[in-house]
Order: C-alpha cells, then sequence, then structure tokens
C-alpha cells in the first residue's frame, strides 16, 4: 500500500460534527491548562 493510498483512506473516514468540537474542547482544555501551569511554575521561581 503506497503513501498516497494510505493518505486517502484516511480522508474517507467520515468524523462527525460531534467529534470534532470534542476533540477542539479537549485541546483548548490541555491548552489552558498547559498555560496555567507555565504561570504558577513561573510564579514558583519568582517568589
Amino acid at each position: 500500500m503506497s503513501n498516497e493510498d494510505e493518505k486517502r483512506v484516511t480522508l474517507q473516514i467520515p468524523v462527525s460534527k460531534e467529534t470534532q468540537r470534542r476533540i477542539a474542547v479537549k485541546a483548548a482544555r490541555l491548552e489552558i491548562t498547559r498555560q496555567e501551569y507555565l504561570r504558577q511554575a513561573i510564579a514558583f521561581c519568582l517568589r
């Protein structure tokens, strides 16, 4: 199976809007958590 075929197969898998939304929400939460963690780490270092 060539690389091109694999890409085609991947694109054919339907991703529901609900699933896309869940993934987006999860990604956003992770981003916020990461920023919050960095902020607290910096605050801790500056004490």
